[in-house]
């Protein structure tokens, strides 16, 4: 990247992450972390990145091109179709379940909280709702062609679905 030899945890958790570490839950900071991914990691971090990075595994977001003029549009977009295939909420148990992923960074989300509201402004709870979250198992199996084409992507349609 602009001459620079990067690994990809440098281009995920340095600059997209903002230099928070992957194994610190979202809430510590590289001590060591500088240089170049520090010089171009993002003004603030975007939860948006994790329904869009894909590791190869089943659980795993669809892979899908972005590009710069339309990112934004598109990381809404990935973002409600992962959210759409991957939570439930059952009012009744008064429980929310979600990616694991979001145990995992639930930092970048803003804690349970940043969790629940994040929940309820994409429709997925009531206002007065504060549920008990719970994680999705996280399937490691090696996913083959998970991937959308651009071609497929249109605004009546917010994301794929599993």
């Amino acid at each position: 990247m602009a001459g620079q030899d990067l690994i990809l945890d440098d281009i995920e958790h340095g600059i997209l992450r903002r230099g928070y570490v992957k194994w610190g839950l979202g809430y510590l900071r590289n001590p060591f972390g500088g240089g170049f991914a520090r010089e171009q990691e993002l003004d603030e971090r975007d939860l948006r990145v994790h329904f869009a990075l894909n590791c190869g595994a089943e659980s795993s977001p669809l892979i899908a091109v972005y590009t710069r003029e339309g990112a934004d549009e598109e990381l809404d977009w990935v973002t409600e179709g992962y959210l759409e295939a991957m939570i439930s909420y059952d009012a009744a148990a008064n429980r929310a379940t979600v990616p694991r992923v979001m145990l995992w960074f639930r930092g970048d989300f803003g804690g349970k909280s940043g969790i629940v509201e994040m929940l309820r402004r994409y429709g997925w709870l009531p206002e007065s709702a504060w549920p008990r979250l719970s994680y999705r198992e996280w399937d490691w199996s090696l996913a083959r062609g998970r991937f959308v084409d651009g071609e497929q992507r249109s605004a009546s349609d917010p994301g794929p679905r599993e």
